[in-house]
């Protein structure tokens, strides 16, 4: 891989931390025994997309049913995270092109609340 490549595990992980762990204590609660981690709900969150695309009907797999509409906002804000620091702006290779002032600190790449990314404005201008 490059080296300037840009990573999001840290923030991706550090995110996950935050909203798996709740959503693994309900599913453990609901399945005695399946000792699910936030890494497992991560999977198993992910699946929902293929679950519904398998079905001839491309409805909502019953699948899906396991997480809230919340629950799916946290995964996508992961998402979004990876898109952030693996290939957008706070990525090592596009510090140049977003951030022209080369005297800008790249930051501590700790993960914004998504309250505070969203009512961020950004200007490319």
């Amino acid at each position: 891989m490059c080296p300037n490549a840009g990573d999001s595990d840290d923030q991706t992980n550090q995110w996950l931390s935050i909203y798996g762990p709740p959503i693994a204590a309900r599913l453990n609660q609901q399945a005695p025994g399946a000792n699910l981690t936030a890494s497992d709900v991560y999977s198993l969150i992910s699946l929902c997309p293929f679950a519904s695309v398998s079905t001839s009907t491309l409805s909502h797999s019953p699948f899906c049913g396991l997480f809230t509409d919340s629950e799916f906002e946290n995964f996508e804000y992961s998402g979004d995270l990876d898109k952030y620091y693996n290939t957008g702006c706070e990525a090592t290779f596009q510090f140049i092109l977003c951030r022209p002032d080369s005297s800008t600190d790249m930051g501590s790449g700790s993960v914004l609340s998504k309250e505070s990314a969203t009512s961020t404005s950004f200007s490319l201008g």
